[in-house]
C-alpha cells in the first residue's frame, strides 16, 4: 500500500511544480515537469512520504521507520546542504559571467532553503496521506 501513495505524491508534486512556476511566470511551462530540483522539490517530497507510510504502516518503532527515517535525513541534509552551495556557486558564476552573457544558462535551482526542504518533506508526509486515504476510498466504492 506504499507504492501507490508515494507514486501520487511524486506526480502530483511534479504538477503543482508546474502549476506554481507558471502562476509565477504568468505563463505555462511545462518544462518544468521534468525539472526535479525547483521548489517543490521531489526529493524531500517523496521522502517525507515514504517515512509517513513506513512509519504508519509499519510502526513507528519499527526497523524499517527507523531506517526510511534516516534515509529522509539524509535526503533533507542533501537538499538542504549540497545542492543549495552548488545553487550559491551558481549565483556567483552567474554575477562574474554578466559580461560574457552566461546569465541564461547558468540557473540558481539547484539548492532549497532548510525551510522549503521541511515543508516539502511534511507537504509529501500530507500528500501521501490524502492519496491513501482516496485511493482506499476507491478500493471500497468498487466492491
Amino acid at each position: 500500500m506504499i507504492l501507490v501513495p508515494v507514486l501520487g505524491t511524486g506526480i502530483v508534486g511534479q504538477l503543482l511544480k508546474v502549476l506554481f512556476h507558471s502562476l509565477r511566470a504568468r505563463r505555462w511551462r511545462l518544462a518544468r515537469l521534468g525539472d526535479f530540483e525547483s521548489f517543490p522539490s521531489l526529493h524531500p517530497l517523496l521522502a517525507g512520504c515514504l517515512c509517513w507510510q513506513v512509519g504508519d504502516g509499519a510502526g513507528w518503532s519499527s526497523t524499517a521507520a527507523a531506517v526510511t527515517m534516516g534515509f529522509t535525513g539524509i535526503v533533507l541534509y542533501d537538499t538542504m546542504g549540497v545542492k543549495r552551495a552548488a545553487g550559491r556557486q551558481a549565483r556567483i558564476l552567474k554575477r562574474l559571467g554578466r559580461e560574457v552573457s552566461l546569465e541564461r544558462h547558468l540557473t540558481e535551482l539547484l539548492g532549497q532553503s532548510p525551510a522549503r526542504a521541511l515543508l516539502a518533506a511534511c507537504g509529501g508526509a500530507l500528500l501521501g496521506i490524502v492519496i491513501e486515504r482516496a485511493w482506499l476510498a476507491l478500493l471500497l466504492l468498487s466492491c
